[in-house]
């Protein structure tokens, strides 16, 4: 079995998601406890890390190109930091940090 292509990857990561759905959804039918059990989004991607059933799927974005319709702003690209000084650019790369943590909270990513 050689490398695996993209399109392959996307394929096995699709599979376990609808696996892990599946899983969630059904553990309240099997507990009697509706499927929570109230992990931290940290908890519950080690635990489907770790091949343990979350209390949901865990989510999170390898690139998301939305920023501007969901928070209003965009991520800086390289050309907002060409020439700018030092202190503009630190204050820059520090506001886009920020904006990666809010549109992980607001999306509630795992990882």
């Amino acid at each position: 079995m050689g490398i695996m292509g993209v399109r392959e990857v996307h394929l096995v990561l699709a599979g376990i998601v609808i696996e892990m759905f599946y899983v969630t959804q059904n553990m309240g039918k099997m507990s009697g406890q509706g499927g929570k059990m109230g992990l931290t989004p940290k908890e519950r991607a080690e635990a489907a890390l770790s091949l343990k059933i979350p209390d949901r799927v865990p989510t999170f974005e390898l690139e998301f190109q939305l920023t501007k319709e969901l928070i209003g702003r965009d991520y800086l690209t390289q050309s907002d930091l060409d020439g700018a000084p030092p202190a503009r650019r630190e204050r820059l790369l520090k506001e886009n940090a920020e904006l990666f943590i809010e549109v992980a909270e607001a999306l509630d990513y795992s990882i």
